[in-house]
């Protein structure tokens, strides 16, 4: 809002496409077509994703000269800012901000949207870095957890205590499934959404093993 921006998204690559992450203004057609895009496709985050330059368009009609197969996708945007969002050497992804009015960028204009979008970078990374020590962190209490479920002369209540262990903080449920020969049978169960599973799905879920995996066990 402080740009003047009427449209703004986000775009991160996924694997082999660009996925849309966040989007303020934009159209609900362009949710639905633009939504994930391969990056072998031609449009404009693919574009920078692949030459790492920012694209400065002064109008739609500049836009849709480029990219026609675009033309008929609806937008408040008259002019089109896409910059690389760039993570020690690697283009990770690209921001967009679109304006009501044709207008020119000069070049003081370019250097502060190339400055915004190192800010961007800089904060996606920090976020990055914080859900993956909040991961590690959660993944370690898990293991400390359910290591003091464990121990006991029955191992269908420690099957259960770490089921419940498991959906008290970290899923919304959990199953432990053991192997008896050529079948699979479910010992313990726990959900927050379906407490029901809790009686209903011990001992009555029993699955057949493919007999390739049964007979490659065996060692043939």
């Amino acid at each position: 809002e402080h740009l003047g921006a009427v449209t703004a998204t986000l775009w991160l690559v996924q694997g082999d496409d660009l996925a849309l992450v966040h989007a303020r203004g934009a159209d609900p057609l362009v949710l639905e077509r633009l939504r994930r895009v391969p990056l072998a496709e031609d449009v404009p985050g693919t574009e920078v994703i692949r030459t790492g330059e920012a694209f400065f368009f002064s109008s739609r009609a500049e836009l849709d000269a480029r990219w026609p197969q675009l033309a008929d996708i609806p937008s408040a945007s008259n002019a089109l800012v896409v910059l690389p969002l760039t993570n020690t050497g690697a283009v990770v992804g690209v921001v967009s901000f679109g304006f009501g009015r044709a207008r020119g960028f000069d070049g003081q204009d370019r250097v502060a949207f190339l400055a915004i979008a190192d800010q961007c970078a800089i904060a996606l990374d920090r976020a990055r870095l914080y859900e993956a020590a909040r991961a590690d962190a959660a993944a370690n209490e898990l293991l400390a957890r359910v290591s003091d479920a464990g121990g006991g002369p029955d191992w269908h209540d420690i099957a259960r205590r770490i089921s419940e262990v498991c959906t008290e903080k970290f899923a919304d449920s959990c199953g432990i499934t053991i192997r008896e020969g050529a079948l699979l049978r479910r010992v313990a169960v726990s959900s927050r959404s379906y407490p029901e599973l809790v009686d209903d799905g011990i001992d009555r879920y029993r699955f057949t093993v493919p007999r390739q995996e049964v007979g490659a066990e065996r060692g043939g």
